[in-house]
Formats: structure tokens, sequence, C-alpha cells
């Protein structure tokens, strides 16, 4: 998310390891033009050579790994016959060559026509017949790790991988990778920086798909990596186009006083790190009677009671949006308390609390919603209606309207945000100052 505080990042995730693939790590700018690269998709040799030798001193075999630093990589074989010369005295060999393409390479410029290999103290000739053109992002560079061919080469894991995709990108000057697990993080190299955001892109691997790069987002859960660095922050997009259901994530380490990155879990936060929350200075205030038994009115942030309004702690603004009594003009005409909540009447609806936390009216999600979120209800009538009291009984928090009443409650044994319903009970006239009132078994109030 590029509303956080954060310096130009990426992250690239590796996935499974295979012999002789290479795994490429592209860079650009986001007005790159493309730039070409090429593979290799076949290679031949020559034909047979004989030699009047009596031992077939050019027989053998030749690995070349990540030729010129491109990634491509073959294996040249020489095949020894024996054949009888003409003295028919002595044998002489007849040697064949063969060519196996390993890893096709990924070149920035094309690759030559032939290729010389030795093999036995003799040079042979491998011919590249067919190569393929593509074109890429990267005018910031290409970082890439071609692993070994066969166990007789090294290692072909993970980590190995990580690292030699780290030191190549470290080598391009302009970008600084670390790493964790399977993960590696790019920034800008000091002194390296521009002052416009990077592209990352990724592939590589024996499927193409074993390299994955991700640019302050992933399209699902599933993606973000179990290993990464304390307070990384990723958006999980779910949909590409629809904003609505994307969420936000932090990374938490499984030791949360440390600092190195490391195994953990990612759980929700905030858009950004502006969290968002409510005006104290426009919010109810308090009257506090003190110990000297004056009395202190203040907001109530700045009350000696030890708590403050919420702020929005998830979300943004689609998924968990503020309270409707913020909206220009929707002022508070009163207050109640209900089911273990803080109710606000503005001139249309009801806001209520979370279940317990009197002062927080965001959601503790979101991506789902409980039954003890804030609830936050608008009434519905033929008439206009203003909303100017409450009053709490036992079948429902009765509302007062200038010319309807409604009763807030629910179906259910539980009263959260997905059951409560408003319902209207009435049509009388109120419009006085003086508040309803409930008697023990019924509710009073004057009216026109």
């Amino acid at each position: 998310d590029k509303s956080v505080t954060r310096p130009f990042e990426g992250l690239a995730t590796v996935g499974t390891a295979a012999y002789g693939a290479t795994y490429i790590v592209d860079f650009a700018t986001e007005d790159s033009g493309q730039q070409a690269r090429y593979q290799v998709d076949e290679l031949q040799t020559g034909g047979s050579v004989k030699r009047n030798d009596e031992n077939p001193k050019y027989a053998g075999e030749e690995l070349v790994t990540d030729w010129s630093g491109t990634g491509l990589s073959f294996k040249l074989t020489i095949e020894a016959r024996a054949f009888l010369r003409d003295d028919g005295q002595k044998y002489g060999h007849q040697y064949t060559p063969y060519v196996t393409l390993l890893s096709p390479g990924n070149s920035t410029s094309s690759f030559p026509s032939s290729i010389s290999v030795n093999v036995g103290g003799r040079s042979w000739r491998v011919y590249v017949t067919k190569q393929t053109r593509s074109t890429v992002y990267a005018n910031l560079g290409t970082a890439q790790f071609t692993t070994p061919t066969d166990t007789t080469g090294g290692a072909a894991d993970v980590s190995t991988i990580v690292s030699g995709l780290v030191s190549s990108i470290n080598s391009l000057t302009r970008f600084t990778a670390t790493s964790t697990g399977n993960v590696i993080r790019v920034r800008y190299a000091s002194g390296q920086e521009l002052s416009e955001d990077f592209v990352i892109s990724a592939r590589g691997g024996a499927n193409g798909q074993a390299l994955k790069a991700y640019k302050y987002s992933v399209n699902d859960i599933s993606e973000l990596p179990t290993e990464c660095w304390k307070d990384y922050r990723m958006i999980v997009r779910n949909t590409s186009d629809n904003e609505v259901d994307d969420y936000y994530v932090k990374f938490t380490p499984d030791v949360e006083e440390s600092d190195a990155p490391g195994s953990g879990y990612w759980s929700e936060t905030v858009k950004g790190e502006d969290q968002g929350g409510l005006n104290d200075s426009s919010m109810p205030h308090v009257i506090t009677r003190l110990a000297n038994g004056s009395f202190y009115f203040s907001s109530f942030n700045e009350s000696p009671y030890p708590d403050e309004w919420g702020e929005r702690a998830v979300g943004d603004e689609n998924s968990n949006p503020h309270p409707s009594f913020t909206d220009d003009g929707n002022y508070i005409y009163n207050m109640f308390m209900y089911k273990n909540r803080l109710g606000f009447v503005t001139k249309d609806a009801v806001i209520m609390s979370q279940v317990g936390d009197y002062f927080n009216f965001y959601n503790t999600s979101g991506v789902t919603i409980s039954d003890a979120d804030p609830i936050d209800l608008s009434v519905s009538d033929t008439k206009p209606v203003k909303l100017t009291a409450a009053l709490s009984t036992t079948s429902g928090a009765i509302l007062f309207g200038n010319q309807a009443q409604f009763r807030l409650s629910s179906p259910e044994t539980t009263f959260g945000p997905k059951d409560a319903n408003l319902d209207k009970i009435s049509n009388y006239n109120y419009e006085s100052d003086a508040l309803p009132v409930q008697t023990s078994v019924s509710v009073m109030y004057p009216t026109d």
C-alpha cells in the first residue's frame, strides 16, 4: 500500500527448486519501454570426425552451465567408435558429437550462431539453430540465477536459488536485496534511489511459475509468505477490479520482541498509517467531578477518564467506514445505553458501539462482521422523521421522532449488526423538550 510511509520496495518468493532451471527477476520504471530477451530453443552439432588414433583420446563429456552468464546450459557428449584402418593392422576412431539442451537461458542480446566447447583437448562446435526473441519490461536491469544441471554440479534447493538471486540483484548496483527463508526483499540501494517507484516481475523454474514477484499486494491470502519482516504490510486484493473486498494485513514475527525477519503470522491492519478516527473536539463532552468536589468540563479524550474514542484499526473507508454520525450535518441529539452498548441518536439514524467497548464505533475486521461489531441503522418511513430521543426497555430500545416512533430490537437472542431491526410502532407527534419516561409497564411522553 503506497499510502504507508515506506521506501519503494518489492518481494520475490521462490516456490520450488529444479535442476537446470533459470530464475529471473526483471526491474523497470513504470514508464519503461520493452526490452528484448532471447532464449535458445534448439542446439545441434557438426558431423563425425575420424582420427587414426589407437586410443580414443577425444571421447568424453562436458557440462556447460550458465554459459557467459546467460543461463544457457547444455551437455556435449563425444562418443568414439573404433574402426580398422586401411592397412588392416591398426585401429582408428570415429568421433560423433551429441548435444543436449538443459536450460534455454535468458540473454539481453541474441546468442551467437555457434559456441566452442573443449572436450578431450579438442575444440568442438555447438550450433544455435533456433532461438526465440521475446520482450520484457526491464530498463533497470535483470537478475538471474541458474541451478546446476544435476547433482554433480551442486545443490539445487530453494536456499541456493535465493542466495544466488540475492547476489545477482546486489550486483546490479541500483538495488539491494536481503532474504529470509524463500523470500527476497528488494529496495533501491543507498544513493541510487529514483524519485519514482520501480516495477518488479519474476519468472523461472521448471514450469516458469516457480518464482513470483509482489509489489505491496497479493491476489489471495494463500500467496502471503510464511516468513517476512516485522510490520511488513500487504493488501489482499481478492478481486483485482473491485476495491470493496480489499483488506490490509501486517506481518508479526513469532518472536514479537525481535526485529529480525523470520517466521510469523499476518493479521489485519488499517490502510496506510493514518488510522482515522473520531474528532474528539466535536464528539460529546464530559463533566467530571473531581476529588475536591469541583467539576471539570472537557472533551472525552482530555478528561480524567482512562479511555478514549476508538480509532479505525483495520480496513479502510470501504470495508470499515466511519459511523454515520460523522457525516456533515448529522448531529448527535441524544444518547442511551442498551444491551451493553452506548447508543447515539441522530436525525435519521441510530448508532451503537461495540459490545462492552462503549467508545469504539468501528468494526474489528474489514473482512467479516461479528455480533459484537457496531450497529448503524437508518429509519425509514413514508413521511420525513427526525429522531430526537431514545429509551431502553425490556422489549427493545424505543426511538422517538417528531412524527413516528420506532423500536430497535432483534428477533434472535443475539443483538448485532446482522440481525438488529428498526420497526415502526406508532405515529404520534413528538417535538417536546421533555424526555420520555418509562413506568413499570408503559412509556410516557408528551404529544400534540
